[in-house]
Parts: C-alpha cells; sequence; structure tokens
C-alpha cells in the first residue's frame, strides 16, 4: 500500500511539473522559461529555510517543517494573487531571456545562502532541511496528505479555468484583445500556477531539478498533438506523471547497498543534462542564422 501511495505522488508531482514548466514557457513564449530556471525553485527553497530557522527558534519540533512550508507559501500565493489586479507588473517589459539569467542568478544566490546557513546551523548543532534539494517520495503525513489535496484542487481549479487565456496568448495580439485576452490578468495566474505548482512538489518532496523545464520539451517532440496546448497540459502532464513515477520506482527497488538513491538525483542528472543539450541547440541555431 505505501508503493502504491508513492507511485500515487510521484505521478501527480511529475503532473504538476510539467504543467507548471507548460505555463511558464507559454506565456514567455521561451522554451528557457520553467519555474527551475526562472527562480522558483529556490524561493520556494529559501521558503523552507526561513520555515526551519522560525521552528528552531521557537523551539518546535522540525516535524512540522514541510506544513509549515507549504502553509507559508499557501499564504504568499495568495496575497499575490488578490494584490495584483490593479497593477501592471513589469515583466511586459522584460524579455524573456532576461527573465531566464535573473532566474539563474536567483537560483545561484539561494544555493550560496543555502550552503552558508547550513554551515552555521549545523555548527550550532540545529537540524537543518539539507535533503531538500535530492528530491525523494515518502509516506506523508495526514495533514500533510490534506494539504497537498487542497494545494492540488486549488492548482488543476486555477489551470482549467484559465486554460483558454494561454490559448489566447498564442493567438495575434490583436484578435487576442477582441476575444477579451488581457495581458496583466494572464501573467498573474501564469505566476500562481507556477509558484502554487511548485510550492506543492518542493516543500513535501524535494527539488527536481529542471524536470519541469525538460517535461514540456519532450511532450513537443512527439509527432502526434504537436503545438496543441490543451493537449501538452492533459495528455502530455500525464505522460510526465508516469515518467517521473517510473524514475522513482526504478530508485526504490534498485538500491546502492541497502540505500536507497533519491529520484531527485536522477532528475537533477536527466534536467542538467537536458538543459545543457538545449543551450547547445538553441547556440548553433543562432550561430548559423548571423551567419546566413
Amino acid at each position: 500500500m505505501d508503493e502504491f501511495y508513492r507511485f500515487g505522488f510521484a505521478f501527480l508531482s511529475g503532473v504538476i511539473l510539467s504543467i507548471s514548466g507548460s505555463c511558464a514557457q507559454v506565456s514567455l513564449k521561451n522554451e528557457m522559461a520553467s519555474p527551475s530556471t526562472l527562480g522558483i525553485d529556490a524561493i520556494v527553497v529559501f521558503i523552507v529555510i526561513l520555515a526551519s530557522l522560525i521552528l528552531s527558534v521557537f523551539g518546535v519540533s522540525n516535524f512540522y517543517l514541510e506544513i509549515s512550508a507549504l502553509i507559508l507559501c499557501f499564504i504568499l500565493c495568495a496575497l499575490f494573487f488578490f494584490t495584483s489586479f490593479k497593477r501592471e507588473l513589469p515583466i511586459r517589459q522584460l524579455k524573456p531571456s532576461l527573465l531566464v539569467l535573473i532566474g539563474l542568478g536567483i537560483n545561484l544566490l539561494i544555493g550560496a545562502v543555502f550552503a552558508l546557513i547550513q554551515f552555521f546551523v549545523v555548527a550550532l548543532n540545529f537540524t537543518f532541511p539539507s535533503q531538500i534539494w535530492f528530491g525523494s517520495f515518502s509516506s506523508l503525513s495526514t495533514l500533510e496528505t490534506l494539504l497537498f489535496v487542497l494545494g492540488l484542487l486549488s492548482f488543476f481549479f486555477l489551470v482549467f479555468k484559465f486554460k483558454k487565456s494561454f490559448v489566447l496568448h498564442s493567438l495575434d495580439h490583436d484578435l487576442a484583445q477582441q476575444q477579451g485576452f488581457r495581458h496583466n490578468d494572464f501573467i498573474r495566474h501564469s505566476i500562481t500556477i507556477c509558484f502554487l505548482g511548485t510550492a506543492l512538489v518542493v516543500t513535501l518532496f524535494g527539488v527536481f531539478s529542471f524536470l519541469s523545464l525538460i517535461f514540456p520539451l519532450i511532450i513537443r517532440l512527439l509527432p502526434f498533438k504537436r503545438g496543441d496546448f490543451a493537449f501538452e497540459i492533459s495528455g502530455g502532464a500525464i505522460l510526465s506523471g508516469f515518467l517521473l513515477a517510473l524514475i522513482d520506482l526504478a530508485c526504490y527497488h534498485f538500491t546502492f547497498y541497502g540505500v536507497e538513491l533519491p529520484a531527485g538525483v536522477f532528475a537533477s542528472v536527466i534536467g542538467s543534462c537536458g538543459l545543457i543539450l538545449l543551450l547547445i541547440k538553441r547556440y548553433q541555431i543562432s550561430f548559423r542564422t548571423s551567419y546566413q
């Protein structure tokens, strides 16, 4: 039964990561965009670190770390969603490539902060969530499961409620405006979906580096339904979920001297290699174009 639940959590996490990556890439019209490359993963990790420090200061057991971090993410997500109605978000004026570079810079910054805080916390004999960088699936407590289900329902509600906006975004700007498309609301919804989905996976299971970037790209390589966003966030996301569940299943059954390897390790290798290959491919295309 534990293995069944584990497979289910891995599958749902793969679905969430794929949809979050698709939303980021479609909203910015950039295949390099994802919660990982935009720094959203790192921001959620920082929230987990902050929650861990708060619990340590007040002498509360780290048993409540994931719950505290997830609730804090829910609050921040709701604040952003409801306070950005009347504000014109500056993202529209920034180039997608610049946003990716800023996101990668955030990743480096949070990584350095993580290492620094870990050094001082370990020296003071406090517990620290070092394992968060290597995602793995394990059983959740009743409260964690309830929060996960609540977040999951909210996530899918946002995705399917604003699916039309993603379709309109792919159309001509004037035509989209005639259909009632509003860019500020679109960006707000996209960021909320990406942040909420990332928070659900990272706080409870850890970081699965760059899978949210790679999964949508893999789906677009399929010869059928190519360019179909509705399929990408439905059937494509299901295929991504099964892929992550199979990776975790392999880690669960093939141990190293009796020690289970976290699925996040393989996800990091796959995601990093995929990112490098994508960068090389894009550079080659740009290089050839500039000399033709």
